[in-house]
C-alpha cells in the first residue's frame, strides 16, 4: 500500500488519486489502511516521509570521499566546488533535487512530517560537517573555522545556485567564503 501510494504521488501528485485506487492497485483492504495509517492523511504523511527518506538514501555518501581524502587546502576547496557544480548541473541530480524540494515543501503542511524530514536533512548535513571536521583535524583548513558554518555555506550554495552559464565554479568566492573567513591555514 505504501509503495503504491508513493508511486501515485510521483505520477499524479497528492490530489491525483483516491484511496480506493490505492487499495485496488495494492490489493489491500480499507481496514488495513485504517489499522496501519489511521486515515488517508496518515497514509499520505507516511508515503511522503518514506519517499523523502528514499531520496536521501539515494545520495551516495562516497561523494564525500574526495573531501575526506584531500591533502591540501586547494584540493579540498576544488573538491567542494566540483561537488556543488555536480549537484547543480547533473541532470539526474536536478530531478532528485526537485523531488526532495517538493517533498520538503509538502512537509510544511504537517508538523509530524516536517520533523521527520528535518531529521533526515540533518543527518545529511552532519555528514558534510564531519567532512569539514576531518579536513580541519588534518590541518587542511583553518583550525579556527566554524565547520558548521562552512558546511552551511555549502548547503546554501547548492540550494540557491542555478547552473553556471560560463564554465566552472570558482573556489572560495562561489562557496560564500570571503577572505576574512581565513579558510586557508
Amino acid at each position: 500500500m505504501l509503495d503504491t501510494t508513493i508511486r501515485m504521488i510521483e505520477e499524479r501528485g497528492l490530489e491525483g488519486f483516491t484511496v480506493d485506487e490505492v487499495l485496488v492497485e495494492s490489493g489491500t483492504s480499507s481496514s488495513s489502511l485504517y489499522h496501519h495509517f489511521g486515515s488517508r492523511q496518515g497514509l499520505l504523511i507516511a508515503a511522503q516521509d518514506e519517499r523523502y527518506r528514499r531520496l536521501a538514501r539515494g545520495e551516495n555518501m562516497r561523494n564525500l570521499d574526495g573531501g575526506l581524502q584531500a591533502t591540501s587546502t586547494e584540493e579540498f576547496l576544488d573538491y567542494v566546488a566540483r561537488q556543488i557544480e555536480r549537484i547543480v548541473t547533473d541532470p539526474e541530480n536536478r530531478a532528485v533535487r526537485r523531488s526532495r524540494l517538493e517533498a520538503a515543501a509538502r512537509s510544511l503542511e504537517s508538523p509530524e512530517l516536517a520533523a521527520r524530514t528535518a531529521a533526515v536533512q540533518e543527518g545529511m548535513f552532519d555528514a558534510i560537517v564531519a567532512m569539514f571536521d576531518v579536513a580541519q583535524a588534518r590541518g587542511i583548513i583553518n583550525p579556527g573555522l566554524d565547520t558548521n558554518s562552512g558546511a552551511e555555506r555549502c548547503r546554501k550554495a547548492v540550494a540557491t545556485r542555478a547552473p553556471p552559464r560560463s564554465g566552472h565554479l570558482r573556489r572560495t568566492s562561489n562557496l560564500g567564503f570571503s577572505s576574512n573567513d581565513h579558510v586557508i591555514r
